[in-house]
Formats: C-alpha cells, structure tokens, sequence
C-alpha cells in the first residue's frame, strides 16, 4: 500500500469496495476454479448485462483474486482504446512478459468493432495458461459459443439482478432504516445501482418512518445511466408505454403514434440492453419499468393517467380476441394507478360459474366503468 503509513486514498476506496460487494456467488466460485486450473474451465470469461447490473464491482473481484493467486493483471478500459487494432495492442503489451496472467477488458461495447478481431487473430496467441474477461452492456455474438473450436474454452456470463436476500444485505450495509427496506427492494428490483441511489434517498429522506418513494434525483439519475436521454418526443412516448406496461408491442405504441414510428420505436426498444424479446412483445427489466413510471407520476401526473387510460382503451378492444395475453397487461395497468403499485389490494380465488353472478354484482355495484368492463369480459 503506497502514500506511508496510511496509504493512498484510492486503497481506501478499493478496500471499501471489496467490503461492501455481495453476491455473485457462483460466478466467483467458476472463476477460482480457472484460477486453479481445473480441466473442465473455460479459459475466457465473456461478462455482459445492462448498464449498473455490476459488471465491473463483479471485475474488481475477479482481479483481487487472480493477484491472490499470484497472477499479473492487465485491466483495458474500452473506452480507451475503441475500434483501434493499435490502441488495443499497445495497452496490453505486458500480456506476453512472463507469468500467468489475467487480462480484463471492461467497457467492451466501446470496442465491439474488435470483437470478431479479438477471436480470431489476437487472442488464439495468448499463452496457454492465460485468462481472458470480455465485459460490457451487449450479448457477444454467436460465433463464440456455437463455434466448436472455443466451445470448450469459453463462458457467458450473463449478470441478472441481486437476489432479495443480497439486495437486503447490500441496503443494511448502506444505513437504510429497516421501515424502508421493503419498499427500496420492490422499486430497485435487485439493480445494484438502483439499490445505491435508493439507499441514499432512503437513509436521508425524513421523516425515516413515513412511506418511502424514490426522489426525482435518484430515479432521472438512474434513467440517465441506464437509457441517457430519449432522441425524440416520440422514443420518449414509446418509453413512457414501457413504464406502464409489462409488454409493449407495435400496437401498444400505434395508441398515440403513427404505424411508421411506432416501428421505428418499437425497434430502438428492442435494442436497449436488458430489453427481451418474448411472444408477447417487448419485456424490460422490472426496474427500467419503476423508474420509468415514477419519473412519468412525478413529472406530469395528468398526461401520466392520461396514457394509462389510452392504453387501457387500446387493451379493451383487443381483449376479446386474445384474453390470454391481455388479461396480464390490464392487471398491470390497474396497479399502475400509483407510482410504484406492484401489488394491489387484490385477493384471488378459484373462479366457479356460482360465482358469476356475484362477480358481476359487484363490478356493477363497486368499480368504475373500464374496471367493471373488465370484470365483465374476464368472467
């Protein structure tokens, strides 16, 4: 530890780090055993997930106990070299100057234009023993894991969320009070960096034992991480729909944009890191969707009911033709009537035809016209 006796800032910070990282279990444990050298392990880890999922918290570790074992680290930031063959070859000269050695290359988007390099003509000449980490936002392309020559030798590893059980101890290790936990869990969805930002508005935010929400700060900090800012009125429509949907589709979007850019948007969603495509559309993370409806309540609370009720409109005529799918996605919509809503005040038993007539009672009696709409068409 340089600086004297006490070292040098950065130590403190790096120490603070390795402190507070939970999780990742099974990932650490895949990497020890390359480290050991177990026959049966990849030689090249290819690390990938959305923006504050903890791709480099998770690197950091990897280079802690690969310098515990006794190997030189090489850390590559893509940012820094880009789609440059030269750049890439002057930051990792050392690779080749004795020892086992790590080389890392975290930010790997910023250099995706090496990637196709990388496989076939840079990394095939790495020592035997070596051992690579890719580390970025995108899913690497096919070719490395369907391509029997790296077949053996390479790992993806894709970075979900935190288990609830780490989420919680990652806000216990940040001071938040036990009131709020509950409530920072159902917003962050297990997003380490959803629960940091969280942790902070919870933990200062008075009074401790009121109902939390996340502040604007925290919520248009972590959209600007995670999406920046939208490129036009019509990308930020088309993410507002994602906030109050569970799955957008082209018809979803067409509710206030033309069939054209409705396309076009619906596209650029699927194209997000950590969007998924599945048959009933588009499905974002659970916190890209709780961020995207707080900061839609928070700043215009009227246009915010107003779209809710345009896609409600848009889901009713198509719920007679496709129940199955749209069912779900008008539940959805009624927990949507508050900000962060995941789990109304809704009691569900098995449906039996003597219940019918109540069903019907009630919904007549009790709900407003679309609710009792929809208890109509689902009964």
């Amino acid at each position: 530890m340089g600086g004297g006796e006490h070292g040098i800032l950065a130590d403190r910070v790096d120490l603070a780090g390795r402190d507070g990282f939970v999780g990742r279990h099974a990932q650490r444990h895949e990497f020890h055993r390359a480290l050991g050298g177990a026959a049966d392990t990849p030689r090249i880890f290819l690390v990938h997930g959305m923006a504050g999922i903890g791709k480099s918290a998770l690197l950091r570790q990897f280079a802690d106990d690969a310098r515990g074992s006794g190997r030189n680290v090489i850390e590559v930031d893509g940012r820094d070299v880009g789609g440059s063959v030269s750049a890439f070859a002057r930051r990792v000269t050392p690779v080749r100057q004795g020892g086992p050695v790590l080389l890392m290359v975290d930010g790997f988007e910023h250099c995706r234009g090496l990637e196709t390099w990388l496989r076939e003509a840079y990394l095939p000449g790495l020592p035997g023993d070596a051992l690579v980490v890719l580390s970025g936002r995108h899913r690497p392309q096919p070719r490395w894991t369907v391509d029997p020559g790296w077949l053996g030798l390479v790992r993806r590893v894709p970075l979900g969320p935190l288990r609830p059980v780490e989420s919680a101890a990652l806000l216990a290790g940040r001071g938040v009070p036990a009131g709020r936990t509950a409530a920072v869990l159902g917003f962050a969805a297990g997003h380490p960096l959803a629960l940091a930002l969280a942790a902070e508005s919870a933990r200062e935010d008075a009074p401790a034992d009121g109902d939390w929400v996340p502040g604007p700060y925290a919520v248009r900090s972590l959209l600007d991480d995670l999406l920046g800012r939208p490129a036009s009125p019509a990308h930020e429509y088309g993410l507002r729909v994602c906030g109050l949907v569970r799955h957008v589709t082209v018809d979803l979007l067409r509710a206030g944009l033309d069939a054209a850019t409705a396309t076009v948007v619906f596209d650029w969603l699927g194209a997000l890191t950590g969007v998924t495509p599945a048959l009933a559309g588009l499905l974002l993370p659970a916190v890209l969707r709780h961020a995207l409806r707080a900061d839609g309540w928070w700043r215009d609370p009227d246009a915010y009911q107003h779209l809710r009720s345009q896609l409600w409109s848009r889901l009713l005529d198509r719920a007679g033709t496709a129940p199955g799918e749209i069912v779900p996605e008008l539940l959805q919509l009624i927990r949507a009537v508050e900000p962060l809503e995941e789990e109304p005040m809704l009691v569900e038993r098995p449906y039996t035809a003597d219940r019918r007539a109540a069903v019907l009672r009630l919904a007549r009696a009790e709900l407003v016209p679309h609710q009792a709409t929809f208890a109509l068409l689902t009964t």
